[in-house]
């Protein structure tokens, strides 16, 4: 695995575990969809903003962490599933 593969990953572990300690932020980013046209990089929504905090010193870029949120969700989605 390379390093920046192995630095996403730790991001989006970061990013799960952050999200999943706090209930009302987990329940309403799991039931979340950016709009089509902005996605995750041009999303304004407030919660976006609190994750963004919440993760700042795992020094994404817009770019990184519009990944990092699709990636996140994913596999909260996948556990959901997996229930």
């Amino acid at each position: 695995m390379s390093s920046i593969e192995e630095e996403m990953k730790s991001a989006v572990s970061n990013m799960v575990s952050k999200i999943k300690n706090d209930t009302e932020l987990y329940y309403w980013f799991i039931n979340f969809e950016p709009d089509a046209n902005d996605g995750y990089m041009w999303t304004s929504h407030p919660n976006i903003d609190k994750i963004s905090e919440l993760v700042d010193s795992d020094g994404h870029s817009g770019a990184s962490f519009a990944v990092c949120l699709r990636e996140t969700k994913k596999f909260l989605m996948n556990e959901i599933q997996e229930q």
